[in-house]
């Protein structure tokens, strides 16, 4: 199911390019679908729940490599995933999604990651999660 958002505001245009060079495997077409038809911004509906940003390959090795254990990992090859990943948004409480070689690992605040395999699976968990029916509005920003 893909999910229309009523956009506020002009669409950024991420450099795809650079993106893609940030990183040793291929991004998967999902999410550069997604940044190309709708740039970075915020889906909101009230609040603004979820933040897709301009990718920070460093983000979790600079942040937490160290505490890799505070979360309950599946298996150690997605344990192992996170180290060469893309983080690519993050929520209003804290959790981070982060992109890798064969799927999107979302870090919710020290439990079981959340794996999805399309970007689109992303944006519709959270529409769920954070029970958004109303009308889905997408606030563009330049990667912020």
């Amino acid at each position: 199911m893909e999910i229309n958002f009523d956009l506020i505001g002009e669409k950024s245009t991420p450099n795809i390019d650079l993106i893609k060079n940030m990183i040793s495997f291929s991004i998967p077409k999902s999410y550069l679908e997604f940044i190309e038809n709708h740039g970075f911004g915020v889906v909101s509906e009230n609040v603004e729940y979820l933040n897709i940003i301009a990718p920070d390959k460093n983000f979790f090795e600079n942040n937490f490599k160290e505490d890799i254990d505070l979360w309950e990992w599946k298996d150690n090859s997605q344990k192992d995933k996170i180290h060469n990943s893309l983080l690519i948004a993050h929520t209003f409480d804290g959790q981070h999604v982060y992109c890798t070689e064969s799927s999107f690992l979302i870090l919710p605040r020290f439990e079981t990651p959340i794996e999805f395999y399309t970007f689109n699976e992303v944006i519709e968990y959270y529409t769920k999660i954070y029970n958004m029916v109303n009308t889905i509005k997408y606030r563009s920003h330049k990667g912020y």
